[in-house]
């Protein structure tokens, strides 16, 4: 059977699990679409309808599709129990207002949004392979995706910067709690401003020769403003994965040279290689995980 994949509904694989991890910084995260890059392939709207050619097939739901749906469904089924259960953590230990339990909180949210808006949305997409919830909720939709992704990313950024202020540059609790409260402010606020061209670049299209079957893409801002277009997507990577992964690699680096450093430094404490190994990987773990 020929694989169509023109016009179908967001290939989810390349990036279905941005993060899958319940330790107590990470919670369980992060579903990760490629929804709002529209990876369809686009000869679908240009090429001449031939009756000999899979291009002028409308798409239908094949096997394929199944399979990301029983997928997608299984992370669903598995994220919402897990994520209350962080959620449940964190209210019982409401009274210690620790950073810690207030960073668990928002990126469990972040997580929580992933989980009801993007992966729900691809599960019902992949069932209806068309649009079919009309031109607003599309530009919505693909708003609230890229923003529950953009404010994942930015959680775990703040994350690894207020563990590394901690440990290389620690502050006055009340100073520190100060400056992670108003880093989570710059990361909910950052990742809803990143996430405002979604309203221009998504619109509903159909081919010309179904002008009844619709999706949710970016093909016409293709076509008008390719170099933007380009710019655009090459911004959504840097910003949304390199950004996030080269600062968690640099904070966490730095803080494992801090504790080698001050580790080295305690040798008085005992001559015995494999005591100093021991301290040396329970400062790690506290200082990471707590």
């Amino acid at each position: 059977m020929t694989r169509t994949t023109y016009l179908s509904p967001v290939t989810t694989e390349s990036a279905i699990i941005h993060r899958l991890n319940i330790s107590l910084f990470e919670g369980l995260s992060n579903y990760t679409t490629a929804a709002n890059f529209s990876d369809y392939d686009f000869s679908y709207f240009t090429e001449s309808p031939d009756s000999n050619s899979s291009i002028s097939k409308t798409p239908t739901f094949e096997l394929a599709y199944l399979i990301r749906i029983i997928t997608l469904s299984t992370i669903l089924v598995l994220s919402v129990p897990l994520n209350f259960i962080v959620l449940l953590t964190v209210w019982r230990q409401r009274g210690r207002k620790s950073r810690v339990n207030l960073l668990v909180l928002h990126l469990t949210i972040a997580d929580l949004l992933i989980t009801f808006i993007n992966i729900s949305t691809d599960v019902v997409w992949f069932c209806t392979v068309a649009w079919l919830a009309g031109n607003t909720m599309c530009k919505l939709i693909m708003f609230m995706e890229t923003f529950a992704m953009y404010a994942s990313s930015f959680v775990l950024i703040v994350i690894s910067i207020d563990r590394y202020a901690a440990i290389v540059h620690p502050l006055s609790v009340r100073a520190a709690d100060r400056r992670c409260k108003i880093m989570l402010r710059v990361a909910w606020g950052s990742a809803a401003v990143c996430s405002i061209p979604q309203l221009v670049v998504h619109e509903l299209m159909s081919p010309s020769f179904n002008p009844t079957f619709y999706q949710c893409v970016d093909y016409g801002f293709k076509e008008k403003y390719f170099r933007l277009w380009w710019l655009y997507h090459i911004f959504v990577t840097l910003i949304m994965y390199v950004v996030p992964l080269a600062t968690i690699f640099a904070c966490y680096s730095s803080i494992v040279w801090k504790i080698v450093r001050r580790t080295n430094g305690l040798t008085s404490w005992s001559k015995k290689p494999g005591k100093t190994t021991l301290r040396m990987a329970a400062m790690m773990a506290y200082h990471v995980l707590a």
